[in-house]
C-alpha cells in the first residue's frame, strides 16, 4: 500500500468519530434551545390576561399564594390588624381615648425567660387596647385596658409554641387572652417637655390576668404625648401616646408550675419572666373600608404606598 493511501486511511479513521461527536453536540444544543422556547411560551401569560393568583396585586408584586378566597390574608402571610376593644365608659371620663390597634403591627410585646440551660425570647405584635388620658392633667389619672392573644406568642420554634399554648402551661383553649386593666396611677411626674410633646414617668396599677389567674401589678412606664404634626402622621394619624414599660412576672403567681413528673422551671424555664412593651396609641379611632382587605381597614401591605387597592394610601 502506497504512502498516500496509508495517510488517507489514518485521516478517515480519525475524522469519522470526530464528525459523529460534532453532530451529537449540535443535536443537544437544538434540543436545549427548543426546551427553553417551550418553557417561555407556556410560562408567559397571553397579552392582557389577568393574574388568577392576585387579581388586583395589592402587595407590591408579591403573589398571594393563589388564594383569592381569603380576604384577611392577601399579602403572603400578613395578618389582619388587631381588633378594637370596647371602651369602658367609666374609663372614658378620665380623658381622651387613645387606641392601640396598629394595622401594620408595629406595636410589640417581648418576653424573656432566663434559666441555666436555656434562654427563651418570645414576641407578639397582636396588641389591642386603649388609654384614657388627659395629657394636660396626668395626675387626674389614666385608665386603660390591653389584651394579647396567647396563640400569638411566638418563641421562634413551632413545637415550643404549641407547648406554651397547651394546658400544661398557658392553656390557650380555656384562657385565650392575657389582659391588663389600668385602674389607677402612682408617682406621676414630668421628665421632659418640648414643642408639641410631653414625657411622663408613672406607675400603672391594676389587675393582670394570665392562665386564668389574676394578680394586682404595679408596672413602671414611660408615656410620651405627641401632638399631631407632619412628622407624627408618618407614624400614625392623630395625636399619639408612645408607651414603654418593662416589668417582671413570677410564674408561680399565675398558677404556672412544672408539668407532672418534670423538672423544667428553674432549669430550662426561668421562675420569673421579663416583659417589655412598646406601643403607640392614637386618638383617631381606626375605621374600616378597604375593599381589598376588609380585615385591615387601611393598609394591608406593610406600608407600601403604591397600592391600587388601598384607599388610605396616596
Amino acid at each position: 500500500m502506497g504512502r498516500q493511501c496509508i495517510i488517507e486511511l489514518i485521516c478517515s479513521n480519525l475524522t469519522f468519530p470526530f464528525a459523529i461527536y460534532i453532530k451529537e453536540q449540535n443535536m443537544i444544543k437544538r434540543n436545549i434551545f427548543g426546551l427553553i422556547a417551550i418553557l417561555a411560551l407556556t410560562s408567559v401569560p397571553a397579552w392582557g390576561q389577568a393574574n388568577p393568583c392576585n387579581p388586583c396585586n395589592p402587595c407590591g408584586g408579591k403573589k398571594n399564594a393563589c388564594n383569592p378566597c381569603d380576604p384577611c390574608n392577601p399579602c403572603g402571610g400578613k395578618m389582619a390588624a388587631p381588633k378594637l376593644v370596647s371602651v369602658n365608659p367609666c374609663h372614658a371620663k378620665f380623658g381622651t381615648v387613645f387606641f392601640v390597634a396598629d394595622s401594620m403591627r408595629r406595636d410589640q410585646v417581648t418576653f424573656l425567660s432566663e434559666a441555666p440551660l436555656e434562654d427563651i425570647v418570645g414576641t407578639t405584635n397582636e396588641i389591642s387596647g386603649y388609654f384614657a388620658f388627659n395629657p394636660d392633667r396626668p395626675k387626674d389619672g389614666i385608665r386603660g385596658f390591653f389584651t394579647v392573644p396567647v396563640k400569638s406568642l411566638n418563641t421562634g420554634i413551632p413545637l415550643r409554641n404549641e407547648h406554651l399554648q397547651s394546658e400544661m402551661w398557658l392553656n390557650a383553649a380555656s384562657n385565650p387572652n392575657i389582659t391588663f386593666v389600668i385602674e389607677s396611677v402612682e408617682n406621676v411626674y414630668l421628665t421632659k417637655r418640648a414643642a408639641g410633646s410631653m414625657t411622663y414617668k408613672m406607675m400603672l396599677v391594676g389587675p393582670f390576668t394570665v392562665n386564668g389567674n389574676t394578680k394586682q401589678l404595679r408596672v413602671p412606664a414611660r408615656i410620651t404625648y405627641l401632638q399631631e404634626s407632619d412628622k407624627t402622621r408618618k407614624k400614625k394619624p392623630g395625636n399619639l401616646l408612645g408607651v414603654r414599660a418593662t416589668f417582671e412576672l413570677a410564674l408561680a403567681d399565675f398558677g404556672i408550675t412544672d408539668p407532672t413528673g418534670s423538672d423544667i422551671i428553674g432549669v430550662k424555664v426561668g421562675k420569673t419572666v421579663t416583659i417589655e412593651v412598646k406601643a403607640f396609641a392614637s386618638d383617631m379611632k381606626p375605621t374600616a373600608g378597604n375593599p381589598c382587605n376588609p380585615c385591615d381597614p387601611c393598609n394591608p401591605c406593610g406600608g407600601k404606598a403604591k397600592n391600587p387597592c388601598n384607599p388610605c394610601g396616596p
